[in-house]
C-alpha cells in the first residue's frame, strides 16, 4: 500500500509587552494514499487512491495580568478532499471567538467571553452545497467560598442558523472534606447538533435533530 504526506508549519509570536502577545500559527497537510486491494483479487497498481489536502490558520491577540486574562483570536480552516471513485469535496470554516477573565474580588474569576462562526462546504456526490452560521455568547464563574467549599459555573447562549436558539447551563460544587476526599455536587446540560457529514454524507440522514442530556 503507498503512502505519502507532506505537512508545512508556520509559527510567530511577538511579545508586544508582558501583558500582551501576539501568535500566528498556521498549517498544510497533503496525504496521498492507494489500496492495493486483496491478494486474491488486487487492484491495478495505483488506480485505487484517496488523497486529502487540509490547511488551517489562525491569529490570537492574548493578555494576561494578575487582574485579568484572556485572548481573541480569528481561525480558518479548509478541506479538499478526493477519491478515485469521483468523489470530490471541499470544506471551510471561518471562526472568530473571545474571552476575558477578571478577579472582582478575592478568590474570584469571573469570565465573559463569545464566538461566531461559519461552515459549510460543497460534495459532488451527491451534489450538495451548503453553508450554516452558529454564533455563542458565555459566562464562567469561578469562586472559592472558603478552605473547603468552592463553587464554579457558567450558562452559554447558543443560536444556530437551523436549530435556533439553545440555553446550556452547568454549575459545580466542591466540598472538600478533608486532605483526601471530596464532595461534589454537578448539574450540566449536553448539546450537540448534528455535524454536515452526518446530515449528508455517508449513511446521510437529512432527519436528524440536536441531541440534549442532563447530567
Amino acid at each position: 500500500s503507498g503512502f505519502r504526506s507532506a505537512t508545512g508549519i508556520l509559527y510567530a509570536s511577538y511579545i508586544v509587552d508582558p501583558i500582551w502577545s501576539l501568535d500566528f500559527n498556521s498549517y498544510i497537510n497533503s496525504t496521498k494514499s492507494y489500496d492495493p486491494g486483496t491478494e486474491s483479487s488486487p487492484y491495478l497498481k495505483d488506480t485505487v487512491w484517496s488523497n486529502m489536502t487540509r490547511a488551517n490558520t489562525s491569529l490570537s491577540l492574548r493578555n494576561k495580568s494578575a487582574d485579568y486574562e484572556g485572548a481573541a483570536q480569528i481561525y480558518f480552516n479548509n478541506g479538499i478532499h478526493d477519491f478515485s471513485y469521483g468523489f470530490h469535496s471541499n470544506d471551510n470554516l471561518l471562526g472568530f471567538s473571545m474571552h476575558e477573565g477578571f478577579s472582582f474580588f478575592e478568590n474570584n474569576i469571573t469570565t465573559f467571553g463569545g464566538e461566531i462562526k461559519r461552515y459549510g462546504g460543497s460534495v459532488n456526490t451527491p451534489a450538495i452545497d451548503t453553508t450554516v452560521t452558529e454564533s455563542a455568547l458565555f459566562i464562567a464563574l469561578n469562586q472559592k467560598l472558603n478552605n473547603q467549599l468552592f463553587f464554579n459555573g457558567g450558562l452559554r447562549l447558543n443560536n444556530h442558523s437551523v436549530y435556533g436558539t439553545e440555553v446550556i447551563p452547568q454549575f459545580n460544587l466542591q466540598y472538600k472534606v478533608t486532605g483526601s476526599t471530596e464532595l461534589n455536587l454537578a448539574v450540566s446540560k449536553g448539546f450537540r447538533r448534528p455535524t454536515l457529514g452526518e446530515l449528508f454524507l455517508f449513511v446521510a440522514n437529512v432527519n436528524l435533530k440536536p441531541e440534549k442530556i442532563w447530567d
